[in-house]
């Protein structure tokens, strides 16, 4: 199967039909910019649900509308550059305004397992973190380092800080196949 049958038609809901619904519990937003984002996407995990973010978008009303739709999400990985200031994804980013912003517009408090941010040093900041783990009641995986290629002094390894989980673990779950991050030879500083 080919990446390509894994992305949804612009044309067609992302999700899939009313009965698919609940089964696509594991989402990807990610920076369509990206440089070289085909090879990424070449590695595209089998029941994720991928979605695009461009720069025309506004990421949390992307955000809302695709958990109002959904009755349960199990993780949701979201890849961009990004900083300590928050993640560049959309056309106003992702950081603590934002997220206010979708904690105001939510029609009912979802509570999501996993929270997984390839986005570079955003885990430097704790304030955005751990508001983003009490909001969705998740763990949440960040990087206070580079993301992306070891080349780079890089690494998709994210850890979990957030004051919801009290430690320190791993991720060992990635958004694309080892093969296609290891042939994608950028970060996402």
């Amino acid at each position: 199967m080919s990446y390509k049958d894994l992305l949804f038609p612009l044309n067609q809901n992302i999700f899939g039909s009313q009965k698919n619904l609940k089964k696509n519990n594991q989402i990807v937003f990610y920076d369509r910019e990206l440089k070289d984002v085909d090879i990424l996407l070449s590695g595209c995990i089998k029941n994720h649900v991928y979605i695009p973010v461009g720069k025309e978008d506004c990421f949390a009303d992307l955000f809302i509308e695709k958990l109002n739709v959904i009755d349960e999400v199990v993780s949701i990985s979201i890849v961009s550059h990004g900083s300590s200031r928050g993640l560049n994804i959309g056309k106003d980013g992702f950081n603590e305004s934002q997220l206010n912003y979708i904690k105001n517009s939510l029609e009912n408090c979802k509570y999501i397992k996993e929270i997984y941010l390839y986005s570079c040093e955003v885990g430097n900041n704790k304030s955005f973190i751990n508001n983003l783990s009490n909001t969705f009641r998740a763990k949440v995986y960040s990087s206070e380092k580079l993301v992306g290629h070891n080349s780079l002094n890089a690494t998709w390894e994210l850890t979990s800080i957030s004051d919801f989980v009290g430690s320190n673990s791993k991720n060992n779950i990635r958004p694309f196949s080892k093969q296609a991050l290891s042939k994608w030879t950028h970060s996402l500083v």
